[in-house]
C-alpha cells in the first residue's frame, strides 16, 4: 500500500481532547493555548471584569463575573452551563464578587467583597450560608479577595485590606488568623490570592510586597520568594496563585501580564504570556486555577475572557531530536492505546507514543501540533479517520477521500493550534487510528509515519 493510501485510513473519535505534540525536549515543560471564551457584555458567556476562576472535580469551570455581580458556570471546553446572582445585599446576591473556591461536592465559596462577607452556595446555586461583615475583628472583613479550601474543607480567606489571612471551617466557624500590615516575614500589603496544597501548606500572593509567602496550615511562616520587577522570579502586583497535584505553584503575575510556575520551594520553572489581546496574551489577568489533568485556566480580566492552556507532557520513550533528518526509506512507528471509559467526566492523560501525548476528557476535540526543525524541506500530512472510513483532512475540517499535504516544503519548526474545539458530531465509538506522516518535499516514496490506534469503548 503506497503512502497516500495508507495515510487515507484514519482517526478520530473522542469526546475528548487531543494534543498531538511532535515536540522537542525543550517542550517538555511548556504550556500551549487551546481555548478561550468570553467577550464584553451582560449576556451568557459574556463578562465585565471576570476576576476569579475555579474548577470542580467534574471539570466544570466557575467564574466570578465581578461587575455583572454574578457567577457563571461552564463546561471544561467553555460551553455555558448556568449562572447565579445579581447586584444586592440579599442572600445569593453580590456586590463585586472576587474570589471563588469549589469543594468536592460542588459547593461554592464566594468572596462577596463589596458586601464584606463569604457566601456559600450549593452546586445548583442555592444559598446555604454566609458569614462576615465590615470590620477588623475576628470573622470580619475589609474587601476580601481570595478564597481557598484545604483537604478537610476548611476555608482560607485573603482579608485584603485587613492585611491578614483568616481560616474558617466549612460553615464559617472561625479557626485562626495570621498577618498584619508590613513587609516582614508573615506580614502583608494587600494580599489578594491564596492557595492550599495537598499537605496543607498555604501560599499567599502578597500583592503589594510583590512576593509569594508560604505558611503551614496554622500560619507559621515557612519561606517566601519574589521582588518587584519583570525578570524571572520577579513580580509586579501578583494577583492570584494556584497549586497543582505535584505541589508546583502557578503565580498570576498581574502587572507583568504573565503566568510564572515554580516548585514548592520557589524554584523557577517556566513562564508564559505578555501584554495583548491575542491568544496566550493577557490584559491585567486576575484569576488562575487548574483542573485535575493539569490544564491552566486564566481569568483574563482586561480582555473579558477565560483562556485555557495545557501542558506538554513528558515524552516517552524518547523525545524527537532538536533537528530531525529528512526521511529516507519507509519508516512506520505503530502504537496502541486503550481508552476506557470513553466519556469519562474526569480527564486523564496518556502518552501512547514517543513523539506525542494524548489528553482524554471533555466534550470536544482540540488539536495542537509541534514539530522540530528539519535538515531540509519536508511535506507534513495529518489525517484522522474512524474505523478506516471517511478520512479527515487537516486543517479545513472537511471529509474527503483525497489526501493533500497539510504543510508543504517546510523546514519547521511548527508550533500551532489548528483550530478550536470540534463538536462531538464528528466522532463516534470504536477503533480509530491517527496517522502523522513526514515526507521529503514532493516525494511520497520516502516517509516517517507515526500511527496511534485507539480503542474507545
Amino acid at each position: 500500500m503506497d503512502n497516500v493510501k495508507r495515510i487515507r485510513h484514519m482517526v478520530i473519535i473522542f469526546t475528548l481532547t487531543i494534543y498531538l505534540l511532535l515536540a522537542t525536549n525543550a517542550f517538555s515543560d511548556t504550556y500551549i493555548y487551546v481555548a478561550s471564551w468570553g467577550s464584553t457584555g451582560y449576556g451568557n458567556s459574556q463578562f465585565r471584569s471576570p476576576w476569579s476562576v475555579s474548577v470542580d472535580t467534574f471539570g466544570s469551570v466557575y467564574v466570578t463575573d465581578t461587575l455583572n455581580n454574578r457567577i457563571q458556570k461552564f463546561s471544561i471546553s467553555g460551553n455555558f452551563a448556568n449562572k447565579w446572582g445579581s447586584s444586592g445585599i440579599l442572600n445569593a446576591q453580590f456586590s463585586l464578587p472576587k474570589g471563588i473556591a469549589v469543594d468536592v461536592l460542588g459547593n461554592m465559596y464566594v468572596a462577596d467583597a463589596g458586601n464584606q462577607r463569604i457566601q456559600k452556595l450549593n452546586s445548583s446555586g442555592t444559598y446555604l450560608t454566609k458569614w462576615g461583615e465590615l470590620g477588623s475583628s475576628i470573622g470580619q472583613f475589609s474587601i476580601p479577595h481570595g478564597t481557598a479550601l484545604d483537604a478537610l474543607g476548611n476555608v482560607y480567606v485573603a482579608d485584603t485590606y485587613n492585611n491578614r489571612i483568616q481560616k474558617f471551617d466549612s460553615v464559617g466557624t472561625y479557626i485562626t488568623q495570621w498577618g498584619s500590615y508590613g513587609s516582614g516575614n508573615g506580614q502583608f500589603t494587600l494580599p489578594r490570592g491564596i492557595a492550599v496544597d495537598a499537605a496543607g501548606n498555604v501560599y499567599v500572593a502578597d500583592t503589594g510586597n510583590n512576593r509569594i509567602q508560604k505558611f503551614d496550615s496554622i500560619g507559621n511562616y515557612i519561606t517566601q520568594w519574589g521582588v518587584y520587577g519583570s525578570g524571572i522570579g520577579q513580580f509586579n502586583l501578583p494577583g492570584s496563585v494556584a497549586v497543582d497535584a505535584s505541589g508546583n505553584i502557578y503565580v498570576l503575575d498581574t502587572g507583568n501580564n504573565r503566568v510564572q510556575k515554580f516548585n514548592s520551594g520557589g524554584g523557577y520553572i517556566i513562564l508564559w504570556g505578555g501584554l495583548g489581546s491575542g491568544f496566550g496574551q493577557f490584559s491585567t489577568p486576575e484569576g488562575i486555577a487548574l483542573d485535575s489533568m493539569g490544564s491552566v485556566y486564566v481569568a483574563d480580566t482586561g480582555n473579558n475572557r477565560i483562556q485555557k492552556f495545557v501542558p506538554f507532557l513528558p515524552l516517552s520513550p524518547a523525545p524527537v531530536p532538536t533537528v530531525m533528518a529528512v526521511p529516507s526509506g519507509q519508516n512506520v512507528y505503530n502504537y496502541t492505546q486503550v481508552l476506557s471509559p470513553a466519556f469519562s467526566a474526569n480527564p486523564k492523560y496518556a502518552a501512547p507514543f514517543g513523539v506525542g501525548s494524548i489528553a482524554v476528557g471533555g466534550t470536544a476535540v482540540n488539536l495542537q501540533v509541534g514539530l522540530p526543525y528539519f535538515s531540509g524541506g519536508v511535506d507534513v500530512y495529518l489525517v484522522l479517520s474512524s474505523n478506516g472510513t471517511n478520512s479527515f483532512i487537516m486543517p479545513d475540517n472537511s471529509f474527503s477521500p483525497n489526501v493533500a499535504p497539510w504543510k508543504t516544503n517546510t523546514t519547521g519548526p511548527i508550533y500551532v493550534s489548528l483550530y478550536g474545539d470540534l463538536p462531538l458530531s464528528f466522532f463516534g465509538k470504536g477503533i480509530s487510528t491517527l496517522y502523522v506522516v513526514v515526507t521529503p518535499a514532493g516525494d511520497i516514496n520516502n516517509y516517517n509515519m507515526w500511527t496511534t490506534q485507539f480503542t474507545i469503548s
